[in-house]
């Protein structure tokens, strides 16, 4: 059995472990002449997104025009952060506006930011390059 590297290379499985096998290796090449197919590699893990101070986030917010479609959109203000404001004082308990107010980090695994970055219609991608650009405010 053999089995594809995000390096480009093919690992050849042998009894629970695995060597690095040579792409023009006789073994490998026959194996490929009779129909078989390595397996694919394995997927490559997303970039890991370190927590940003919470002011960073709001201020990179604080610097988005305002959202014209979705929930926020119902809350015209002068940028996203003043409408994710008012959607916290129309829809959250006291507790949850509490903790969204008082937070000093995020962190992009908080159920909190992720449903900002729903409500805001952001993906994986996204949320990671709102993150980086937190990260750079000085």
């Amino acid at each position: 059995m053999y089995k594809l590297t995000q390096g480009g290379q093919v690992r050849k499985e042998i009894d629970g472990g695995y060597v690095i096998a040579n792409l023009e290796d006789r073994d490998y090449l026959a194996w490929l002449a009779v129909g078989n197919t390595p397996e694919p590699a394995d997927p490559l893990l997303p970039p890991t997104i370190a927590p940003v101070d919470a002011w960073q986030g709001r201020y990179v917010l604080a610097g988005m025009p305002p959202v014209t479609e979705g929930p926020l959109a119902s809350f015209p203000a002068a940028n996203v952060l003043a409408q994710m404001d008012l959607f916290v004082a129309a829809n959250l308990t006291a507790q949850e506006q509490v903790r969204y107010h008082g937070a000093k980090t995020w962190r992009p695994t908080d159920p909190m930011v992720a449903t900002l970055g729903a409500l805001l219609g952001l993906d994986d991608a996204a949320i990671y390059a709102w993150f980086e650009s937190a990260r750079a405010v000085p």
